[in-house]
Order: C-alpha cells, then sequence, then structure tokens
C-alpha cells in the first residue's frame, strides 16, 4: 500500500509540474489578458520559485493589447532572460520596466547577478541564448541589446516599434475588403437575375413557337 500511495503521490506531482509548463508554453493571461498582466503574473511566480526578489515596473499599466506576434516574441524573451538569471547570474534581484515610449515598445530587465565579459558571438553570448533572443526580437522588426560587465549584472533592453494607428487601420481597411466583396455579390447576384429573366424569355419564345408550329 506504500508503494501505491508513493506511486500516486510522483503521478500527482508530475502532473502539477506538466500544467505549470503547459502555462508558461502558452500562458492564459497572455491570451485572455494581454502582455503586461501576464509578465507580471510570470515574473511573481519566477520569483516564488526561485527565491528571489522582482519588480515588474509598467506592467499593470499595459494593458493595451498588441499584436500577438509581438505579445508571444516579448513574453518568450522575458522566459529566457529569466531562465538566464537562474542558470547562469547567481541574482537575488530581478527588476523588469515595461513602457510604450514614442511608437515603440520598451523591455528592460535588469539583473543584479555577477555579469559577464565576453566579446559578441563569444561562447558565453551562444550559451545565454542571446542570438535567440535577438531573433525573436528581429521577427517583429525590433532590436534586443545586452549591457553587461564582471559583477555589474545583466540589463537587457528590447524595443519593437509599434504604431496604435496601424492596427486601428487594419480592420478598417478589411472592412473596405469585405465590401468590395459585397459589391461584387450584388454584381453577380445581378447578373445571375438578367440570366434567369434571358432563360425565362427564350423558354417562353421556344413555347409560343412549338403552339404555333402545332397550329
Amino acid at each position: 500500500m506504500a508503494g501505491i500511495a508513493a506511486l500516486r503521490e510522483e503521478i500527482r506531482q508530475g502532473l502539477t509540474e506538466l500544467k505549470g509548463l503547459l502555462a508558461e508554453l502558452q500562458p492564459p493571461l497572455l491570451i485572455e489578458m494581454g502582455l503586461g498582466p501576464s509578465v507580471d503574473q510570470y515574473l511573481q511566480n519566477f520569483g516564488a520559485r526561485n527565491d528571489i526578489q522582482v519588480q515588474c515596473d509598467g506592467c499593470d499599466s499595459l494593458r493595451e493589447r498588441l499584436p500577438s506576434t509581438i505579445e508571444t516574441a516579448v513574453f518568450r524573451i522575458v522566459q529566457e532572460a529569466l531562465s538566464n538569471v537562474v542558470k547562469h547570474s547567481g541574482a537575488t534581484r530581478v527588476r523588469i520596466e515595461m513602457a510604450r515610449v514614442e511608437n515603440q515598445l520598451r523591455l528592460e530587465i535588469q539583473d543584479n547577478g555577477r555579469g559577464f565579459v565576453s566579446r559578441e558571438g563569444g561562447p558565453k553570448i551562444r550559451q545565454l541564448g542571446i542570438v535567440g533572443m535577438r531573433d525573436r526580437a528581429d521577427l517583429v522588426g525590433g532590436q534586443l541589446q545586452i549591457f553587461s560587465g564582471a559583477g555589474q549584472g545583466v540589463r537587457v533592453v528590447v524595443t519593437i516599434p509599434y504604431h496604435a494607428d496601424d492596427a486601428l487601420a487594419a480592420p478598417a481597411r478589411g472592412g473596405q475588403n469585405e465590401n468590395g466583396h459585397e459589391k461584387q455579390n450584388g454584381h453577380k447576384s445581378q447578373q445571375h437575375a438578367k440570366k434567369e429573366v434571358g432563360a425565362t424569355r427564350q423558354s417562353n419564345h421556344t413555347r409560343r413557337s412549338r403552339q404555333n408550329g402545332r397550329k
């Protein structure tokens, strides 16, 4: 019986860990509430799990919905940066700052860890997954910069261009397309109606011709 109880406990713990991993891969808040609240919750959970002091400036105020590509890219960058904090930095504090500044989204992640000194493209850069983080920023037209030094921690700065007017214009363009389709459909309906009228007239003419032929 003791063995079965232990097995059940292992299964329960495994399911709990699996749910946590799935939530990190596709966090519900990122879909339901947007970038700011989801990053804030992830950061708080991260701090509790790893006994690290955390702070997020701007997360509560950033409730505007951004394109899903931008939200996903930024969230993944946050995940990778925090993963680096646990694996490499030895930090005890992490601060995240998010803000909309002059038609762009700005993200900054700062820790108080040991930092590093490495030339661009060197082994340390590749080990920290910075190339992948930069690729995510590039995919949405943004830039990612790393600032660090021995004993100075690591600061990750991401800037992504985003114009709210472009997002507002997209539905309008869609509406025009839909109206265009409606006009095309209306034109097709008129043509179809004309064809039906023409077919009816031809049928009536043929019927009269046959009747006259019988007479």
